[in-house]
Parts: structure tokens; C-alpha cells; sequence
């Protein structure tokens, strides 16, 4: 007689999984609150607890400690940026670049004060272990890279400046224009605007003489929208 062998799920336990489950998406989530109303420093595992209607060591059981539940708090956040990039509408180069950036942008504008605080957290965190940059930055060099790679091919950039190069300039002045929001020198919208600001000088510098008025248009019509906010 054939034998068919099943893994059956014990009594209960898909219940104890889902509850489980539960129990770290309420204390995921109320640790976003706390982070945007205080910060990560304003943050503390007891009051956590107390918030997500959970005990403390229930939080370390699902979590971890501070720094764990950072670390998954920014898995979620850089899963949502992966997902920005790889939805940004590639075709047009200008348009791409544009996507990409409003894209980001508006991500940022949903939950500005909490992304904020991760933002800063994480990085004072990778700081002091001397760790690089993770949040898919290659992933997003090399979009970019992609992007002035097809301007050249349709003859929008001349080439005279290596697709990689200015796909470094852009991106790390995406970095800077992040870092400005971050810190509370800029809103999601000036966020916005200084990034595609810097990405319309950077295509400037290697761009066709037709699709360089088209930039310097572009240019002058942020200049005034900047003005007049």
C-alpha cells in the first residue's frame, strides 16, 4: 500500500503563529509613532510595551533590543524605496530621471517625520559601527547609469562625460539633497527641488546643444517656482 506522507500542522499552532504575528506588526507600528513624535532617542522598550498593550520581554522574544528593532524598522523602509526604483517609469530619459525623483519624494512626504527619524538614527547607528551605506545603493547608481546610458544612445548627452560619472554626480547629490531633508533643512518638496535641480545641472554639462535649452528650461522654471514659495 502506497504511503503518502504529510506534514500536518499541530493543533494550535497556526493560531500561536498568526498571534505572534500580530503581536510584532502592533509593536512595528508603534514604534513608528513613538519615532515620529520623539525620535529614536525618545524611544525606550518599556513605554514600547506599554503603548503596543504588550510585555517587555515579549518585545525582545518577537523584536530585539533597541538597535534589532531599528534594523527591522529599516528593512521595511528600504524595501520601500527598492520598490520606488524598480517602479520608476523608465523610457524618456528626462522623464525617468523625474520619476524617479517625485517618486521618492512623495514616499517621503507620507510619513515625513518618522522616515526622518529612522533616516538620522540609522546613520548615526552605521556610523559608529563604521558600517557602508546598504540601503541598495549600487541598485540605484546603476538605474541612474542606465538612464544616461539611453540619453547617449538617442543622442540627448554627447558622451563626452562617461554615462557612470555623471550618474555618481546625480545620485551623490540626491545623497546630499537627502541628507539637507534629514536633518530638517529641507521639506519633502525642497527635497525635490534640489534634487532635480542638481540632476538638470549635472545632464547640462554633456548635453546635446537641443537638449540643453530643453534643460536650461527646465532649470528656469524650478528657479521659479523655488522663488515664489
Amino acid at each position: 500500500m502506497h504511503q503518502v506522507s504529510e506534514t500536518k500542522e499541530k493543533p494550535g499552532e497556526a493560531t500561536r503563529s498568526a498571534n505572534m504575528q500580530q503581536r510584532r506588526a502592533r509593536i512595528l507600528e508603534a514604534a513608528r509613532e513613538v519615532m515620529a513624535a520623539k525620535g529614536f532617542e525618545g524611544l525606550s522598550i518599556r513605554n514600547l510595551a506599554k503603548r503596543a498593550g504588550v510585555t517587555t520581554p515579549t518585545i525582545y522574544n518577537l523584536v530585539g533590543n533597541k538597535n534589532e528593532l531599528l534594523a527591522q524598522l529599516m528593512e521595511g523602509v528600504f524595501e520601500r524605496f527598492e520598490d520606488v526604483q524598480q517602479n520608476a517609469v523608465l523610457g524618456d530619459p528626462l522623464a525617468s530621471v523625474e520619476s524617479l525623483i517625485n517618486e521618492v519624494a512623495d514616499l517621503l512626504s507620507q510619513k515625513e517625520a518618522f522616515f526622518r527619524a529612522a533616516f538620522v538614527a540609522n546613520d548615526r547607528l552605521r556610523l559608529q559601527r563604521q558600517q557602508p551605506v546598504s540601503d541598495g545603493l549600487a541598485r540605484a547608481v546603476q538605474l541612474v547609469v542606465n538612464i544616461c546610458t539611453r540619453a547617449n544612445e538617442l543622442g540627448l548627452l554627447k558622451g563626452d562625460i562617461h554615462a557612470h560619472t555623471l550618474a555618481d554626480h546625480i545620485y551623490n547629490s540626491y545623497l546630499f539633497a537627502r541628507q539637507e531633508w534629514m536633518h530638517g533643512s529641507l521639506d519633502a518638496n525642497g527635497f525635490r527641488q534640489q534634487a532635480l535641480m542638481s540632476a538638470y545641472v549635472a545632464l547640462t554639462a554633456d548635453a546635446s546643444d537641443e537638449w540643453r535649452q530643453v534643460l536650461i528650461q527646465k532649470i528656469a522654471s524650478l528657479s521659479e517656482a523655488s522663488r515664489s514659495v
